[in-house]
């Protein structure tokens, strides 16, 4: 019976997410596909690429679930005598000599390679897209996001992920024919936080990153050159609050810098202008467009929207802290229509 009722389940969750996918992508798709008609601008396309994804592997379904990511390789990687751990997932569709893209995925904090991969979905939209991603793993499930101020184990314990993410990458590039101007990152939380470390770091091969749910929490951010940002944030995040310092649910001893501070240093440091574009992305998210940039900065502001990859299955705890959880688009597929939009210049 147990057996039974899990089938059934199932069955139910594919349907449901079924029913999501041709919502989001008659209704919202068709809404911003009809903006394009009007006006070819940065958030162009997005609609058609939310239509085509969401047949493909619509969130929530069980089609779009990665067995992909069981079927990925766990590869290690020496750094400084400790041996760590990344999931790759190289798409059905690479053939080696031809350059592909990579897309390496921080987890947050707490959180595992295997449950970054469900959530997000990277695998499937990987294999749908055509790029290799890399989804590694924290020490004690946290990161070194370089704060000075030894927020988690990683950083009380002065892990070098910044080491971890260069042997790494020079690990896949050694195998894949990576090309060197579509390599990014992306993060979700703490993983965003790293992800910005990242790209105040090695901004010499990072092209864009796209965050969610984060801030920059880097003491010091001097990058040699511009890096696109892509920044999605909940304006009811309570672990890590829009305008910054503590929420309800933020880690003990912690307090993050405003969302805005880490936007306005990308803004200088890509030499935007001082234009600012409003543009709708869903009926509950808009974002603003930094123009006259060297690199593109973005943020989008899911109005109400707590801790949340956007197009996730809502999740118990999401649920008891009563966030709203956001279906109205893929924070993954937006991640890659910015990734796609932005390789190195």
């Amino acid at each position: 019976m147990e057996g039974g009722g899990t089938r059934m389940n199932s069955r139910l969750r594919f349907l449901a997410g079924v029913a999501s996918a041709l919502f989001l992508a008659t209704v919202f798709g068709d809404a911003i596909i009809a903006a394009d008609a009007r006006e070819r601008g940065p958030l162009a396309g997005i609609g058609r690429n939310l239509q085509r994804l969401a047949r493909a592997a619509p969130p929530g379904s069980e089609r779009g679930r990665p067995d992909l990511a069981r079927e990925g390789q766990r590869v290690t990687v020496n750094v400084g005598g400790e041996r760590r751990e990344y999931l790759l997932y190289v798409p059905s569709a690479y053939r080696p000599g031809t350059p592909i893209a990579l897309v390496m995925a921080f987890h947050g904090g707490g959180d595992n390679i295997d449950h970054m991969a469900r959530f997000t979905r990277y695998p499937a939209v990987a294999e749908q897209e055509r790029f290799i991603v890399a989804i590694p793993q924290g020490v004690a499930r946290t990161w070194n996001a370089g704060s000075g101020r030894g927020e988690g184990a990683a950083e009380d314990r002065n892990i070098d992920d910044l080491g971890f993410v260069r042997a790494m990458l020079t690990q896949i590039k050694s195998t894949y024919a990576i090309d060197p101007r579509r390599i990014y990152a992306s993060g979700m939380s703490k993983g965003g936080m790293l992800a910005y470390y990242i790209a105040c770091n090695m901004s010499e091969e990072i092209a864009a990153i796209t965050v969610v749910s984060t801030t920059m929490t880097a003491a010091r951010c001097n990058p040699s050159n511009p890096v696109a940002v892509l920044h999605i944030q909940g304006s009811a995040d309570e672990n890590v609050p829009l305008t910054g310092g503590r929420g309800k649910y933020t880690a003990r001893g912690t307090s993050y810098p405003p969302v805005q501070q880490a936007i306005d240093l990308w803004r200088t440091r890509n030499s935007c202008s001082a234009n600012i574009t409003q543009m709708p992305l869903s009926p509950d998210t808009t974002c603003r467009v930094y123009s006259g940039c060297q690199a593109e900065v973005r943020l989008c502001l899911v109005q109400n929207g707590g801790h949340a990859w956007p197009g996730q299955d809502v999740e118990r705890w999401q649920e008891r802290a009563n966030y709203y959880v956001t279906r109205s688009f893929d924070a993954t597929v937006l991640s890659w229509q910015f990734f796609v939009q932005h390789p190195k210049s």
